[in-house]
């Protein structure tokens, strides 16, 4: 079941190109193809009006001298 319900489809597509980014078999070991991408599936959303999304992706490292870090710490 790869049919998302909850979300936009332009969230959907910005989530599918991060995740085909890092989950590959050469970084991750797990693959994210065309089988494992979210698919739009809430058609209950009315249409956009803007077709511009901006989007923020914010990255925490956690600390290597804390391999089971409190991240809720790190947040800005």
């Amino acid at each position: 079941m790869n049919k998302n319900f909850r979300s936009r489809a332009d969230v959907l597509s910005v989530t599918n190109e991060v995740f085909t980014s890092l989950m590959n078999e050469d970084v991750s070991g797990i693959p994210y193809g065309e089988d494992e991408m979210l698919r739009f599936g809430a058609e209950y959303y009315p249409p956009r009006e803007d077709s511009q999304v901006d989007v923020d992706i914010v990255v925490l490292e956690r600390p290597r001298s804390d391999p089971h870090g409190d991240y809720e710490s790190l947040a800005c």
